[in-house]
């Protein structure tokens, strides 16, 4: 890992915020509360085993679907969560 590497993992291990956006980064709490409206709006998605990536990684790897979700990406849970909290009107 890089030293800027370094530096961001132990910001996050102590709950610092993020060097480019500057916001907070989540908390297992967080995570937990975001379960449950994630739940209500996005499907689950499976995680696959892929024998090519195994055998080019000489371990078994398991991928996360992510590109099953309606927009085809993981970041949609964040604007789910978000756009939950927004109060109406």
């Amino acid at each position: 890992m890089t030293a800027r590497g370094n530096a961001v993992a132990e910001t996050r291990a102590e709950g610092g915020r993020d060097p480019v956006s500057g916001l907070p980064f989540p908390t297992l709490d967080d995570v937990r509360r975001a379960r449950p409206v994630v739940d209500r709006h996005l499907r689950r998605t499976p995680l696959l085993s892929s024998p090519a990536l195994d055998e080019r990684l000489g371990f078994r790897c398991l991928v996360k679907c992510e590109n099953l979700q309606p927009i085809g990406a993981f970041k949609v849970r964040g604007g789910v969560v978000l756009m939950d909290g927004l109060s109406p009107g």
